[in-house]
């Protein structure tokens, strides 16, 4: 569940790749909402390739993508006047175990993980414009109605990977590459949870903060809150965990960062702290409901002065099972 969190502080007075293949081929490139810094990259060859991907964090049943190719990768035919360009994918993997449900679409047909067989994933006819066009590829799982297994991902860890072999028609030719997708960002992915505040945005406002009154150490300012967890089955009594995704303040590896790089939010359930990423906390679900008190506080960076303004930030709310 994405959390949303704002506030102002006032001063007051009174309190890629590109991927470039030979001759008669196809050349592909990371796209302008690749992560950052691999926009337009390119390697050489018909080489195996690594690609990083941003992996979706989600609390809520339904498809979660784990790497969507289109979003980020796309390739044109290098001469449409002549050939026709072709890549099938023969072999599809992640890292999720057996208790995910794990699906790879190529050009809208969708395949079982593991994949191993022949779908087409890219036909760049000839007598095309030669623009470049996004690869329909994606891999993805469905998040199952009850809480379910947990995996931490980080960043620059192997999540999957494809072997393909490409070809031209009239040129033939079918060499055969692995292109292997890491994470390009930290996250927590869940086999299965139910609904955490139904669904709902959690919306926490601080409101308007007294400059000279933020501690880095102590309370200060904080807003307080019940979740609600709600299972769409009324079977289900399970203890579950609560793990929290988001970034960190660089003065802070235990707070929520926000815009004002001088201020991180606590996150506590009663007397334990919830961290991104490295802690979770234990709770039930009875009957299919549940619920906890948490507590969101401001703090600042030791010896700073925050900057005035308004600030934001966001966090994930992750439920698995205990």
């Amino acid at each position: 569940m994405r959390l949303l969190l704002k506030g102002l502080v006032a001063l007051t007075i009174v309190g890629s790749a590109t991927i470039s293949f030979s001759a008669n081929a196809y050349t592909c490139r990371y796209r302008s909402s690749a992560p950052s810094g691999l926009a337009g990259k390119t390697i050489n060859g018909s080489s195996n390739a690594t690609i990083p991907v941003p992996v979706q964090d989600t609390a809520e049943t339904g498809q979660v993508n784990i790497i969507d190719l289109a979003a980020y990768v796309e390739c044109k035919n290098d001469n449409p006047g002549t050939y026709t360009d072709h890549m099938d994918m023969q072999r599809a993997s992640t890292v999720l175990s057996d208790n995910f449900d794990v699906r790879v679409k190529a050009r809208g047909v969708e395949y079982t993980v593991p994949f191993s067989g022949s779908a087409t994933v890219l036909h760049l006819p000839k007598g095309g414009s030669g623009a470049y066009a996004p690869i329909p590829l994606q891999i993805y799982y469905y998040m199952k109605e009850i809480p379910g297994e947990k995996v931490a991902i980080k960043k620059g860890q192997v999540i999957g990977s494809i072997q393909a072999h490409k070809y031209s028609i009239p040129a033939g030719g079918a060499p055969t590459f692995v292109w292997t997708f890491t994470a390009a960002n930290d996250t927590i992915v869940t086999s299965g949870g139910c609904a955490i505040n139904d669904g709902n945005p959690i919306e926490i406002d601080f409101g308007s903060v007294i400059q000279k009154q933020l501690s880095s150490t102590s309370a200060t300012r904080s807003v307080s809150r019940y979740i609600p967890y709600k299972c769409r089955s009324t079977s289900v009594n399970m203890g579950i965990q609560l793990s929290l995704v988001a970034d960190q303040p660089s003065f802070s590896s235990s707070l929520i960062k926000t815009t004002n790089d001088s201020l991180g939010i606590k996150t506590m359930r009663g007397s334990d702290q919830l961290i991104p990423y490295n802690s979770t906390i234990r709770s039930t679900i009875t009957n299919g409901t549940g619920g906890d008190n948490f507590t969101f506080s401001l703090l600042k960076q030791e010896g700073s002065t925050p900057s005035t303004g308004a600030f934001t930030g966001s966090a994930t709310l992750i439920m698995s099972a205990d």
